[in-house]
């Protein structure tokens, strides 16, 4: 099955949903932890909505060489699920900070320690999921503009990744950012 193509008039009314007014990220770095073969940030500022306060981890390689290449992640249905962003590690997509680029997790809406009652990766038809659609854009959209204040990223050379419920959300994030450069979307099965 393949959704209709939409005019470019019709993309746009979409796109714009996820569009928000340009305001301070209020950015602070308010954890560093040094672990084996990484630098772990946590990086706080301010969402793209509401009085919120989002989180980032950046891990950078500890021999790495800035200005850093930079995958944006997306996870899998399990920060839907998990309460605590704490003890994030890149464990199974190690090989990104290893090759020495930077990997950015942002701690999207529903997710870890953001999580707002939503239970389900599943897509439906509710507002309220596509609000959350929107949220997440923005959430994508206002960590690429931290990526952008910071001297040791190369914000030219952005890319995307997403693992399973975030490899589904994958096209969506890629289609509403134009700084993303590249896209790897794993375990990108159909959802129901």
């Amino acid at each position: 099955m393949s959704e209709p193509r939409v005019s470019e008039e019709t993309f746009g009314l979409f796109l714009n949903q996820f569009r928000y007014d340009p305001a301070p990220l209020n950015a602070v770095v308010e954890e560093t932890r040094e672990e084996e073969f990484w630098i772990r940030e946590k990086i706080t500022f301010d969402a793209a909505y509401g009085d919120e306060t989002m989180a980032a981890y950046l891990f950078l390689l500890k021999s790495g060489e800035p200005p850093y290449q930079t995958v944006v992640y997306f996870p899998g249905s399990g920060a839907i699920h998990s309460r605590s962003s704490e003890d994030l590690s890149p464990r199974r997509i190690d090989f990104v900070v290893k090759s020495g680029r930077a990997l950015l997790w942002p701690v999207y809406k529903s997710t870890y320690e953001r999580g707002d009652g939503l239970v389900s990766d599943y897509p439906d038809e509710t507002n309220n999921w596509k609000e959350h659609v929107i949220m997440w854009g923005k959430d994508l959209k206002r960590s690429i503009d931290y990526l952008e204040t910071r001297e040791d990223i190369d914000a030219d050379r952005l890319a995307f990744m997403g693992v399973s419920w975030g490899a589904a959300m994958g096209p969506i994030m890629m289609a509403i950012e134009p700084r993303l450069k590249a896209g790897v979307v794993v375990v990108a099965g159909l959802n129901f």
